[in-house]
């Protein structure tokens, strides 16, 4: 038989086990299976399968971890905590220095601010007097 007709018959017959699957729960024939040797039935469960498959993982990754370099760790650890804090001080160290550098301008704004209010208030007070006068006119009509 040549070797297309073999294909053509596992395609039929993949295409009959397709059908079997939209027309009833269960195929006749299994929907897995290899290229042209037709379907095959597992050797093991797919939860066996899956197992050993993870703890092949599981097993390269401890093979991989096992040969990080890990000298120095205690020392490493010190000198990074260092330099975490060395960089913090300087960071702040430069907003501390603006608050203080700062303070003197607020001094000014706030006299300025307050003799600009004394110079409003007084303002008022002649408008309130004016104000005072226009009532006891004209009421006394």
């Amino acid at each position: 038989m040549p070797v297309d007709n073999s294909r053509k018959a596992v395609w039929e017959r993949m295409q009959d086990a397709n059908r079997a699957v939209t027309t009833s729960q269960e195929p006749e024939l299994p929907l897995y299976g290899g290229g042209g040797n037709g379907p095959v039935e597992p050797s093991i469960t797919i939860k066996d399968y899956v197992d050993a498959r993870d703890e092949a993982v599981e097993t390269r990754l401890n093979s991989r971890f096992d040969n990080l370099p890990t000298k120095g760790t205690i020392w490493t650890a010190v000198a990074t905590a260092a330099g975490i804090l060395a960089a913090l001080m300087a960071y702040g160290g430069d907003r501390f220095d603006g608050g203080v550098s700062v303070s003197p301008t607020i001094s000014k704004l706030q006299v300025e601010q307050a003799a600009r209010d004394k110079e409003q208030d007084a303002k008022l007070d002649l408008m309130n007097q004016k104000l005072d006068v226009l009532i006891k006119q004209t009421s006394a009509k």
